[in-house]
């Protein structure tokens, strides 16, 4: 049974919920947690807004968690929770005094809080986000927080600087605080900008939380005004994206801004935690570079001042300065257009803060610790089953499906056929006319070079970079594999092909493989092997659905395999596919795994004196299930496999990997810099040689080994080629594989690995 952890957020604000977001997302993608807690939200308003619009809860709960008499409501269930994290609302905390659960507090800004004498006796650890001055601060309220962490901000941890467009994206929080009056200068600013500032030249987009934001939505949104309560992803793109931010004071904001670098600002407070955190700014900043705030608002003296109590009057007085205050409201809305016609400045703190995973990763630490089991994972193994990484309940569901019908032969397939839906899958997904699932990758290269028709003793022409297997393919069929040397990218070097063409016999066929989710220079290649009528087949074991041009490698040549073995893009634990655009092949195609047979409209074998003899390589309906579920899932796989090997080395020195094409679904990181891969090595990264794929050196092909006595099918050869390979042996003598992994907790564990290496390089 899954325990229970509930969070609450102060419900009214943007920034306890941002932070608690924040969490919730880090222990989700990061660590295993998930797999054995319920998360919980207790929410209202702003709160429940942004947390239903995330969906990173299991749960949430309509309670006003502000209110002894909404959290008594849920007392059952709050009784039962084996956590209970606060994130800036005391009230809480107080209330669960009477109740024996492990909690933790989460303080925003810590001296908002400490005035309100709250009960903190009984929480495990008081956590307290890192600001100017902290330890002084924290003299005063030492004997209310018996023991209390300082962390480091607690923004995102996967924020990442992405290429600004030409719109500027408008923060007001939560708007309707305990201090509803708040409200009332949030509709006079978007009033005013929508009179004043021409959106056709600044589009905008304007983000908020409370029923504030949806009234303001209906009665003011636009063309190229935009307003909503938008989801964590949502809002986090939209603000690594916008070209200048305009936001409510707040320090998720203020860390945020600094670590991204961007040009901000900050509007007059309106409520006592806002004026708060404009007080941390004037101490805390460095120079005055895309902040925006003016002392002519003239903040009163609050220093006596309570949350709950007189500062309602310090927020009627703070909003009373510019609603219906034509002349202050005309000043705000000048400095405003002044801010966006400005050329961009940078936003920065006088301290360097260690924004790196940001504090949430030490919080989300101590909250995995305090359950049993290991759920963080701290080293990385690699895994290079890529698709069968994400089995789940629909491979599950789909294995159910064959065995309830009790059918696993693919022509005995009850109803479901899922061989024949995962062939017709794999056509329209690589535009081709035929497709045929197969046991193995292996089994689809002999099939494809016999049902060419070749004569034994033919010889293929194959790179000197690959897995033995393209070669066994040759020799299983009584063909000789001869090697063509590779490019820088390993793949086959079409001016070497061009250069053997011209200079031996013709070839029966040449075999181009892509290597890990990658292609060689394939329509180039195509164009030769045309200009000298060989057949092209494709060895696309591990690049499935990978194109060139928008199309799909393996459809260049006569005939194209893929495998779906453990380490592919897909996985099924073993298994293939051939596809053809030619009707005539496939149906060669088709009987030579098979025995050589034609199949009858109810599944029956039968032979014509058309056919040659076969093999068996047909594969079983429950290949057929785990593969439909693995298609279903390629669009997962290919856009983590992309977004990983992308941000796993970008703040790495250029030239640290081996630059892949965008078409590209990266399974593994090429790396050929020395100094890296003995960083890498020495903080025990483990990495793939490529000397294992140097086939010059294969024992195979090296000493022509053979299970016939007479040495066949090398006893056929008849070509002298003795060439040195030089480029692949440069490239295997160096290169090494780091495999890309599709898990979220996997990559972070990783990705935490390479930054070490800032030490190292």
């Amino acid at each position: 049974m899954k325990k229970t952890i509930i969070f609450d957020a102060e419900p009214f604000c943007f920034g306890p919920i941002s932070i608690a977001l924040n969490l919730i997302e880090y222990l989700r993608k990061e660590t295993k947690l998930h797999e054995h807690c319920e998360f919980v939200l207790l929410g209202t308003g702003t709160s429940k807004q942004l947390a239903e619009a995330s969906q990173l809860l299991d749960r949430i709960i309509e309670c006003n968690t502000t209110s002894f008499d909404s959290l008594n409501e849920h007392a059952k269930l709050i009784k039962k929770a084996d956590l209970f994290i606060s994130v800036t609302n005391p009230h809480s905390i107080n209330f669960l005094n009477e109740f024996q659960i492990e909690r933790l507090f989460i303080d925003t800004l810590f001296w908002l809080w400490g005035e309100l004498r709250a009960d903190f006796s009984q929480v495990k650890t008081y956590y307290i986000q890192q600001f100017f001055n902290i330890h002084e601060q924290l003299q005063k309220f030492l004997q209310y927080i018996p023991c209390y962490k300082i962390v480091q901000p607690l923004i995102a941890h996967n924020l990442l600087k992405e290429p600004e467009e030409d719109f500027i994206l408008i923060n007001l929080g939560g708007i309707e605080t305990v201090y509803h009056q708040t409200s009332g200068f949030y509709e006079a600013l978007i009033s005013e900008i929508c009179t004043s500032i021409p959106l056709k030249n600044y589009p905008i987009v304007v983000a908020g939380g409370g029923k504030t934001i949806e009234l303001l939505k209906a009665r003011y949104e636009r063309e190229n005004l935009r307003i909503g309560c938008f989801g964590k992803q949502e809002f986090k793109n939209l603000f690594t994206r916008c070209r200048k931010f305009i936001t409510a004071p707040g320090l998720t904001s203020i860390h945020e801004s600094h670590f991204l670098g961007k040009d901000v600002f900050f509007l007059p407070a309106q409520n006592y935690s806002q004026y708060l955190h404009m007080v941390y700014l004037r101490k805390d900043v460095k120079e005055v570079k895309g902040l925006h705030y003016d002392d002519c608002f003239s903040y009163p003296s609050i220093a006596e001042f309570l949350p709950e109590e007189d500062g309602i009057h310090l927020v009627k007085q703070l909003s009373g300065q510019l609603i219906n205050n034509r002349a202050a409201m005309d000043q705000l809305i000048r400095a405003v257009i002044e801010f966006l016609q400005a050329p961009k400045t940078v936003f920065c703190l006088s301290r360097e803060l260690c924004f790196s995973g940001s504090g949430v990763k030490e919080i989300a630490k101590d909250i995995v610790s305090l359950f049993e089991g290991s759920c963080m994972n701290t080293t990385f193994t690699p895994n290079l089953g890529l698709g069968q990484s994400l089995i789940g309940i629909e491979e599950k569901r789909n294995l159910i499906d064959v065995v309830e019908q009790q059918a696993l032969f693919r022509f005995n397939s009850g109803k479901k056929h899922f061989c024949a839906r995962s062939e017709k899958m794999i056509s329209e997904m690589l535009d081709v006319k035929h497709s045929l699932v197969i046991t193995n990758c292996t089994s689809a290269l002999k099939a494809a070079l016999v049902v060419l028709e070749p004569i034994p003793g033919d010889y293929v022409l194959i790179p000197a970079i690959s897995f033995i297997a393209t070669a066994n393919a040759c020799l299983s069929a009584g063909l000789i594999p001869i090697m063509i040397d590779v490019d820088s990218s390993g793949h086959m070097d079409p001016q070497a092909l061009l250069d053997f063409l011209h200079e031996h016999p013709k070839p029966f066929a040449v075999i181009a493989v892509h290597l890990d989710g990658g292609g060689c220079q394939i329509e180039t290649i195509a164009s030769i092997c045309s200009l000298y009528a060989v057949f092209l087949i494709e060895d696309t074991a591990r690049s499935f659905s990978v194109t060139r041009g928008g199309k799909s490698l393996g459809s260049f040549g006569e005939i194209g395999c893929f495998s779906f073995q453990e380490n592919k893009i897909l996985s099924t634990g073993e298994g293939g596919a051939v596809i053809t655009q030619k009707t005539a092949l496939f149906e060669k195609i088709v009987a030579y795994s098979d025995h050589g047979a034609k199949r009858d409209k109810n599944g029956y074998p039968y032979w014509d004196q058309n056919l040659g003899f076969g093999e068996n390589f047909k594969s079983t309906e429950l290949t057929g299930a785990v593969l439909l579920a693995q298609l279903n899932r390629l669009g997962d796989i290919r856009t983590n496999l992309r977004k990983h090997h992308r941000e796993l080395f970008q703040d790495l020195p250029s030239g640290a990997l081996y630059p892949r094409s965008l078409e590209d679904i990266p399974t593994v990181a090429w790396i050929d810099s020395p100094e890296l891969i003995k960083c890498l090595k020495k903080i025990k990264v483990p990495l793939v040689s490529w000397e294992r794929w140097y086939l010059p050196e294969h024992p195979i092909i090296k000493h022509r080994r053979s299970f016939y006595r007479n040495g066949y099918p090398w006893n056929l050869l008849k070509i002298k080629q003795r060439p040195t390979f030089e480029k692949a042996k440069s490239i295997c003598s160096l290169r090494h594989s780091l495999p890309i992994p599709l898990k979220e907790e996997d990559f972070a564990v990783l990705k935490q690995n390479i930054n070490k290496l800032a030490i190292c390089l």
